[in-house]
């Protein structure tokens, strides 16, 4: 407004973007286990993350866990403890440890998509399991791998001696490794994994971050996590260039994708199932068409009942903080 000595001035404003670029327990449904480097404390009561205050060198007695399941990783015993390190990768703290060094967690049994930004030590070229129960993450050539202790190792040919961005997906009959979001090799060994009850245990090295799920991620979630991995611990040059998230950070709400697959033929009288999936994570779904005298639907099976053909539609209804979506195909019903 001014003043005896100053004319008033001009308006300023700037444009202030909201969105949904942060990662939080409740973005993507099944978070079992979330483990971050920079924040080492978790997040205060009104999900604030700010970097952490501790000092560079701190033995830790526990990494607080920054999903629902407050399964936080602990250490008792003092020289059995892994330290924290400032400015571990890229301006944030990380979690070092040494092979002796190792966080206990109530055992889970039921992760089945474990991410993790991490670094195995130069000195260390053993075959190791970072995570405990009876699952290696690395193979005894210095690569990241994944074996289930009695099944074959899938060696990823990646070094483990420099931080990468890797999803263990541990599944019952749907083992798979990826490195940089790259499918390193995959298993349809029936038998699931050991629970996982270390963090550390007999690995040598650095963990920046650790998110996991209780179920197989689909591609396009586990690209949003990668990507959010990927830009927060400046890892995005590790990403293949066609990456969704190569350039943009993901959203966790708001707008999401369904992908509904294309449908096979089917003669009147015939079945077909319906494939359905959403970058959002979740799972339920409705189905409907543009002409019911041609199709019914239970559940995701569609039913074939005249000669003709018609659109089907998938809905994802939403749910906090992702709002509804859609995705169409069309479906050809042919005479017996």
């Amino acid at each position: 407004p001014g003043d005896a000595a100053y004319n008033a001035a001009g308006n300023a404003a700037q444009i202030l973007s909201v969105g949904y670029y942060n990662l939080l327990s409740d973005s993507l449904p099944g978070l079992k286990l979330w483990l971050d480097g920079n924040e080492i404390d978790g997040e205060d009561a009104n999900g604030d993350t700010l970097p952490d205050s501790t000092a560079d060198g701190t033995a830790l007695v526990q990494w607080k866990d920054r999903s629902t399941s407050t399964n936080n990783a602990g250490q008792a015993t003092a020289n059995l403890r892994p330290t924290y390190t400032d400015n571990g990768l890229n301006g944030k703290g990380v979690i070092s440890f040494t092979a002796a060094q190792s966080f206990d967690i109530v055992g889970a049994s039921n992760l089945k998509t474990i991410l993790a930004v991490i670094k195995q030590s130069s000195s260390q070229t053993a075959e190791v399991k970072p995570f405990g129960g009876n699952l290696s993450g690395t193979t005894s050539g210095a690569k990241f791998g994944l074996k289930r202790q009695g099944g074959a190792m899938l060696d990823s040919g990646v070094s483990s001696h420099a931080y990468n961005l890797v999803a263990w997906q541990v599944a019952s009959g749907e083992y798979e490794l990826f490195v940089n979001s790259e499918s390193k090799g995959d298993s349809t060994d029936s038998v699931a994994p050991a629970a996982f009850d270390k963090i550390g245990g007999d690995f040598a090295g650095q963990i920046a971050e650790i998110v996991a799920y209780d179920s197989v991620l689909n591609g396009a979630v586990r690209a949003k996590v990668e990507g959010y991995l990927a830009h927060k611990w400046g890892i995005v040059s590790l990403l293949p260039s066609g990456h969704t998230y190569k350039v943009a950070k993901p959203a966790f709400g708001g707008t999401q994708n369904v992908l509904l697959q294309s449908i096979p033929d089917r003669q009147v009288g015939q079945t077909a199932t319906l494939d359905a999936s959403a970058d959002s994570g979740l799972t339920a779904f409705t189905y409907d068409s543009n002409d019911s005298s041609v199709v019914s639907f239970s559940g995701n099976v569609a039913t074939a009942l005249k000669v003709g053909t018609v659109t089907i539609t998938a809905t994802q209804p939403g749910q906090s903080p992702w709002l509804a979506a859609t995705a169409s195909k069309p479906w050809i019903v042919t005479a017996t």
